[in-house]
């Protein structure tokens, strides 16, 4: 070769570096707008094709085991179709996938990788080169084609290996962007479907919101109410407005109360009165049944625990003490309180703080103390069985609640209550009627058990009357016919021999246990002659000739 061909040579090379370099230049400025194109693909040979001109330039995608015809350009296009599908071992494409190398082929008729379709239109030769992913897979494969034969040199190679990398960016940052769309779309949808969701539950809240508001003021109003009602202490005797007055004129202050009296007098009432009536009405009320629980779990209640502070404390528990801050604590029957437990309170009453169990900082709380107990606690603590320090906490003021025995005259007025009121059974009859005797046998009878025997009573009545009347007999045989005190079961010298006669007919059938046969019998008289004079005493409403059945 002479000098001179050398030199042309050497020029063209030149040019050729030239303008493959100006190529990768504007590839690499064009690669990095196409995030948004539809087919990145056609993109990148266009920009391939404009620099060369190429026979026909195409880039096949590996999908699975199939390259798949993505785009082509040039001079000419092939009859094959973009999509067009061939088997990936297959053809120059396959010889690149199986080797992940450059393919130069200067002459395609005599090699034995091209297919015969691909010679019948006219190509001659072809250089083909992988497009390799960050982890070194094929993903795509750039073929060149010419219709002159050795069209293609080392040069190319480098100039399209060159190409090929920049392309793999560009498609992996494609995909990535398209990945990253796809998922913000995704994410976007998600957000909206779950902000749609929200909006609807908060919808649903409002409703529920409103719906509740509702109801919170319907019970507000119940709660409101039912206040009032404990505040209502049903009676009118002196002794009971002289208690009331006193409830009144303390509730206002902070001192501790003690309620003195024995069972189902009304304690609680009065415990609820002071309540309601003083500073705190607004603020908790917890009652707490010193007598209901044993040591350990009374502690627990009061002051509550820590978890883990015992066996089955699985949580923290906030005990009463605590819940009733700002507010009323009612302890009542302290009188069952142990020794134990006394000292506990004793320290809470002091110092106003208290230690959950298992806990290791003090709690502070303010709150009333008002107790209740049906005990003599001045007995108690002269027994050793009540700590008198603590006695005296809980005594700064004393109120006595009166035995129903010694304010019978509110019976009358009780007993409308309790038929009226709705908290109890048999609430839905409407007693139209009560036998005025009945109210008599009532007023006679001492209840031991107080008021809320004489609750329990009324509550019997209601649900036992007939025709919505309560009659005479309709009262336990024990309150109708009560026990009568002598002594040495002697009757005194001036007694009326028909008041003999009523109390002796009493104690026998006390003794036989109302039964009124017996009763009879021990008498030495006939079952008519006792009813006879059962109805004469006023012990039952009708005489022998209609008789019951007995008691």
């Amino acid at each position: 070769m002479s000098s001179s061909e050398i030199s042309n040579a050497q020029q063209i090379s030149q040019k050729k570096r030239g303008t493959q370099l100006k190529l990768l230049n504007q590839l690499s400025t064009r690669l990095q707008s196409l995030l948004e194109s539809d087919n990145v693909y056609q993109e990148i040979i266009n920009i391939i094709q404009a620099h060369f001109n190429y026979y026909c330039i195409n880039i096949w995608s590996v999908d699975e085991e199939v390259f798949t015809l993505r785009a082509q350009a040039g001079n000419y296009h092939s009859h094959l179709k973009i999509g067009h599908r061939i088997p990936s071992n297959e053809g120059i494409t396959g010889a690149v996938l199986a080797s992940k190398q450059p393919y130069l082929c200067p002459d395609v008729s005599k090699d034995q990788h091209y297919k015969n379709l691909e010679i019948a239109i006219g190509t001659k030769s072809e250089l083909c080169v992988p497009i390799l992913s960050r982890t070194g897979a094929v993903m795509a494969a750039l073929n060149l084609e010419s219709d002159s034969e050795n069209a293609f040199d080392q040069d190319d190679v480098i100039t399209l290996e060159a190409v090929a990398w920049q392309v793999a960016v560009a498609i992996g940052n494609q995909r990535l962007y398209s990945d990253v769309k796809h998922f913000n779309r995704k994410l976007q949808s998600a957000v909206e479907d779950k902000t749609l969701e929200l909006r609807r539950a908060h919808e649903r809240i409002l409703d529920q919101q409103k719906l509740l508001q509702k109801e919170n003021k319907a019970l507000k109003s119940l709660v409101d109410q039912d206040q009032q009602k404990g505040m209502e202490i049903i009676g009118k005797s002196p002794t009971l407005l002289s208690l009331i007055a006193m409830v009144d004129k303390i509730a206002p202050t902070t001192a501790s109360v003690l309620i003195q009296g024995e069972s189902g007098t009304g304690k609680e009432l009065i415990a609820r009165r002071l309540h309601l009536k003083g500073d705190r009405a607004g603020k908790p009320y917890v009652t707490v049944n010193c007598g209901a629980l044993q040591e350990s779990l009374l502690e627990s209640e009061l002051f509550g625990h820590e978890k883990g502070s015992f066996t089955g404390a699985v949580s923290q528990k906030m005990g009463l003490c605590e819940t009733a801050d700002g507010g009323t604590l009612f302890l009542d029957e302290i009188g069952e309180l142990s020794l134990g437990i006394q000292a506990k309170l004793l320290r809470f009453l002091q110092e106003g703080e208290f230690y959950r169990i298992g806990g290791k900082r003090p709690i502070k709380v303010d709150v009333r103390i008002v107790s209740a107990t049906n005990r003599d606690l001045e007995r108690e603590v002269k027994e050793g069985r009540f700590r008198e320090d603590l006695f005296y906490r809980f005594n700064t003021i004393t109120l006595r609640m009166p035995p129903l025995r010694k304010r019978k005259e509110d019976i009358p007025a009780l007993v409308e209550f309790f038929i009226k009121s709705s908290r109890f059974g048999g609430a839905t009859l409407q007693i139209r009627k009560i036998d005025p005797r009945v109210i008599d046998v009532l007023m006679n009878y001492n209840w031991p058990g107080n008021i809320r025997e004489l609750q329990n009573t009324i509550e019997r009545l209601k649900i036992l009357a007939e025709n919505n009347e309560i009659r005479l007999d309709d009262i336990p045989f024990n309150i109708r016919m009560p026990k009568m005190k002598t002594e040495n079961s002697e009757f005194a010298i001036d007694m009326p021999l028909e008041e003999v006669e009523k109390h002796h007919i009493l104690r026998a059938l006390t003794f036989n246990h109302g039964n009124k046969t017996k009763t009879a019998q021990s008498l030495g008289i006939t079952i008519k002659t006792l009813y006879n004079k059962l109805h004469r005493y006023g012990f039952l409403e009708t005489p022998a000739e209609q008789p019951e059945a007995m008691a």
